[in-house]
């Protein structure tokens, strides 16, 4: 947050829900079922990057000119 890489304006909230939605993995996630590991880690991790509305430095480098 203080780098300005997490702009989120929730921050706890936002670690919340990152924790819950890991949290909740092992209630559904199933090794025989429609999604891989793989495939999960990379949902997941979008997912979360979202919630804290991750800025790559490229990006906001960009965005301040």
């Amino acid at each position: 947050m203080a780098d300005g890489v997490f702009l989120t304006p929730y921050p706890d909230d936002a670690r919340r829900a990152v924790i819950a939605m890991c949290n909740a993995i092992a209630q559904w996630y199933r090794v025989d079922g429609e999604v891989t590991p793989e495939e999960l880690v990379e949902r997941y991790v979008s997912l979360a990057l979202t919630v804290v509305e991750y800025r790559p430095r490229s990006v906001r480098k960009a965005v301040r000119g």
